[in-house]
């Protein structure tokens, strides 16, 4: 044996049943090369005495049995686990592939006995045709266990003092009603009446409140009567004999108030919450009546000025942030989803993403939920209407999470459900906003008959948590509409940046031709940054995060700020010492950098100054961990902002600035983008003396990596075949062009249906190049599956003018437009030569295929 336990490759094998590793069966030896050059733990056995071997990833699961372990039977290893293990292990040698997700097994690995949990995959392995022993991938999951059973503990203590600390709060609250009834001068109008409806006594705000006027319950004039309208609970009319103090008088206690809407003699309208304590003597009969007046009409037309925004900003969402979509063959009951999809319901990844069934997907479902949807499921199918359903599922992090589901059921012409897709929405944080309004709306009505000050807080908390919701939703509404907006821009995009790329190529070498191209580029791409502002404040552009270096990229921009400023303004930089590294989008930073710079110089209208400076800086979070940040600051010297529009100024489409001087998105591209990273942003003015924006970003881990110039070079087609897919007409035009001007034969379909029509009618092609998105229902990503079903050789590259979350989908390449036409040439051959990679490798082996010898 090697005298390093880890050093598996040295293993001298020849006292073991195996032999000297040089008279290895060639499939034993693909086997343990494999295991050897994979990160994952595994595990085989070979063999009549079913003889072990393992990779180093998998030492630390056998403790102090290795390297004893190597080339022992496996019996004799996991003797004390065998009798959990054994029969497995025998299923297997008889052909059978069998899982275990956290399986329970009573360990000793390191002198003691010790609870452990496991996942295992075991496969049968052959040699001619034969099982001669197996393949284990194993992953230990002893720690999420215990921590799932940790946190498990921990929520059930914190229930129960949850319910302990309601129960003391009900009986706070009681014994505070009791007194407050005995209080004449509580800030809520106060009348005590006798056993005849006779006022004895009342408060000076109940009379401020109702001068002159008698208490609904006692009331005689029609006139006087027509002026009081009182609701049910149902909001319905309440007859006279219903009002609080009436029933008061006959023992009933009235509480919370009734809502009763006062019209005075002038016009004038308010709303009051009236309630209603009977005065009992001592022989059980009523000696009178205490009722109590609450001026409830602020919070009464916020409520309903709140309902009202809520009503129209929902009339104008269609949807909401996607985190999935799903089709659904409803006369098969086959699922198929995306990697959004089965990251939400928390599927297991073995079930993979085709051929789910409908009880598969609702397993994750909360069971409080489970009714109520397959109720909606019912009801859409049997109505052949739209769906929308809102529930909750568990995550692969045990919690539940709200979401939204929208669909649609579609027939075939008999009426027969025939499919059912849809998308989710994330819901979870605006159900949590409006749980925090009702929680605050049912607190201010159980204590309508407390201090004035306290509704006036709670309408406040109340005011704060709509304005939350309206925000979101408003996020939430222009995040749908800049998804659509990208993908058909991005196509005129495309076909302007590659007309432009060709004039170049054909005829760029013509005195004065090359300059006017340059504008032609510079407008694409500023209509490309546009859009990518517009993805990113929406949080539907995917940022890449990476560790670099803060002084290096501010100074780096110094040269095109000069550019970006006016002569008269004066920049400086106050950059500290020691600056740390910042994690996050390097081209987004350097983009908000300009955008403040830019904004900075419209607010100076002469001479000024500029400092951007940044330093380290600690803070401690809401859970107490200590977090580390990069500071950037850009603070100008101009005319600062108004106090009433500085909390708007992060707002979307938001500017102050002439019509045709800004689009509002410079300073949301901002926020957006340090949201997205995990940090922050603030501002902070004072009018006619400045502004600061200061910028916050998460320190990173890593030292940032040295910068490589990777420009693509042009790469020759070769007179390879290439099937287009792309519906309009102008950009398929282009990138024909475009394709046979790189030496490609083309031939175009204008939809998925078509090519994939002419494919199985025996179409030959070297590569497929399709749009992802394109009406009809085959779509790019679709086609591509299907052709590669049809074609396991056929080289596949997508694009797509639409979010990259949209993108990338099931391992095939995606070309954003717009791209260069060097990023088209290099992408396609790529794949090609991927392709011819594969077709010549030795097929027959379940396993990926190996260099052996």
């Amino acid at each position: 044996m090697s005298t390093n336990p880890l050093d598996l490759e040295a293993c001298d094998w020849s006292a073991t049943p195996l032999g000297p590793r040089e008279n290895w069966r060639p499939a034993l030896e693909a086997i343990f090369t494999m295991m050897l050059a994979s990160p994952f733990a595994m595990c085989a056995t070979w063999g009549p005495e079913q003889t072990l071997l393992y990779n180093a990833a998998y030492v630390p699961f056998l403790g102090k049995r290795h390297p004893a372990a190597l080339g022992q039977p496996i019996a004799t290893v996991w003797s004390d686990v065998w009798t959990e293990i054994g029969p497995i292990i025998a299923r297997v040698l008889k052909g059978e592939s069998v899982s275990f997700t956290d399986l329970h097994l009573v360990m000793t690995r390191n002198g003691y006995d010790e609870d452990t949990w496991w996942t295992f995959a075991y496969s049968p392995l052959r040699d001619d045709g034969q099982v001669v022993g197996m393949i284990d991938i194993a992953m230990e999951t002893t720690s999420g266990v215990v921590a799932a059973q940790q946190r498990d503990a921990v929520e059930a203590e914190l229930r129960a003092r949850n319910v302990a600390l309601e129960q003391e709060v009900a009986a706070r609250t009681e014994a505070g009603n009791r007194f407050a009834t005995l209080v004449q001068h509580l800030p809520v109008g106060v009348c005590l009446f006798d056993s005849d409806g006779q006022a004895l006594l009342s408060s000076p705000l109940y009379r401020q409140l109702l001068p002159d006027q008698p208490i609904p319950s006692r009331m005689t004039n029609p006139e006087e009567a027509e002026r009081w309208l009182g609701f049910d609970a149902h909001g319905e009319r309440l007859p006279p004999d219903r009002y609080p103090g009436a029933r008061a008088l006959r023992g009933e206690l009235v509480t919370p108030g009734v809502e009763f809407l006062h019209r005075r003699v002038d016009g004038s309208e308010t709303w009051f919450a009236v309630s209603g304590v009977p005065l009992m003597g001592g022989a059980g009969h009523v000696m009178g009546a205490i009722v109590m007046l609450n001026d409830i009409d602020h919070r009464k037309r916020a409520l309903e000025a709140a309902r009202i925004d809520a009503e129209r900003v929902q009339l104008a969402l269609s949807a909401g942030a996607i985190m999935g979509t799903w089709f659904w063959d409803i006369p098969t009951d086959r699922f198929t989803v995306d990697e959004a999809f089965a990251t939400t319901f928390g599927l297991d990844p073995a079930l993979g993403r085709e051929g789910i069934s409908l009880a598969q997907v609702v397993e994750t479902v909360h069971p409080d939920d489970q009714a109520g949807l397959a109720k909606a499921i019912k009801e859409a199918i049997a109505q052949g209407s739209r769906y929308a359903h809102q529930y909750r599922v568990r995550r692969r992090d045990g919690r539940y999470y709200w979401i939204e589901a929208n669909g649609r059921v579609d027939r075939d012409a008999d009426g027969t459900p025939r499919c059912f897709p849809g998308v989710l929405i994330d819901v979870d944080e605006r159900r949590t906003i409006e749980a925090e309004r009702d929680r605050a709306i049912a607190e201010l009505r159980a204590l309508n008959d407390t201090l004035e000050q306290r509704v006036a807080e709670r309408s406040a908390e109340l005011m704060q948590a709509e304005e939350k919701l309206r925000q979101s939703q408003k996020m939430e509404a222009v995040g749908q509409l800049t998804g659509g907006m990208a993908h058909d821009f991005n196509n005129l995009l495309q076909a302007m940046s590659g007309c432009l790329q060709l004039i170049g190529r054909r005829a760029g070498h013509v005195a004065g031709v090359q300059k006017v191209l340059d504008s032609g580029h510079q407008a694409v791409d500023r209509g490309a940054s546009m859009i990518r502002q517009l993805m990113a404040f929406s949080r539907r552009q995917s940022l890449q995060p990476e560790a670099f270096d803060v002084r290096d990229r501010l100074l780096g921009m110094r040269a095109f700020l000069d550019r970006a400023l006016r002569a008269d303004i004066r920049l400086e930089f106050d950059l500290e010492s020691g600056l740390w590294p910042a994690m996050a989008d390097p081209v987004q930073f350097e983009l908000a950098v300009l955008n403040l710079a830019t904004n900075a110089r419209d607010a100076m209208t002469g001479a000024g100054q500029l400092v951007i400076g940044a330093g380290n800086r600690e803070r401690t979070g809401q859970d107490g961990v200590q977090e580390a940040f990069v500071r950037v600051w850009v603070r100008d010297s101009g005319r600062g902002i108004a106090p009433a529009t500085l909390d708007r100024v992060f707002e979307p489409f938001f500017t102050t600035k002439a019509v045709g001087q800004g689009t509002g998105l410079g300073l949301a591209q901002v926020y957006g983008f340090c949201q997205q990273s995990g940090g922050s942003a603030t501002v902070e003015s004072v009018e006619g003396q400045g502004t600061t924006v200061t910028l916050l970003l998460p320190r990173a881990g890593t030292v940032p990596a040295v910068a490589v110039d990777a420009r693509p070079a042009m790469v020759d087609g070769g007179g390879a075949s290439v099937l287009l897919v792309e519906d309009d007409p102008v950009v398929a035009l282009v990138i024909v062009a475009a394709l046979e001007e790189l030496g490609y034969r083309v031939s175009r379909a204008a939809n998925g249906e078509e090519a994939l029509r002419r494919l199985r009618d025996g179409e030959t092609a070297d590569l497929l190049f399709s749009d992802v998105v394109m009406p009809g229902e085959v779509d790019g990503l679709a086609l591509a599956e299907a052709a590669r079903a049809l074609l396991p050789d056929l080289a596949v590259v997508l694009t797509t003018g639409y979010s990259e979350n949209r993108a990338g989908l099931k391992g095939f390449p995606v070309l954003s437009k717009p791209y260069r036409i060097e990023d088209l040439a290099l992408t396609l051959r790529e794949e090609i030569d991927r392709s011819a990679r594969n077709q010549s490798c030795p097929m027959g082996f379940t396993f990926p295929c190996l260099k052996i010898g």
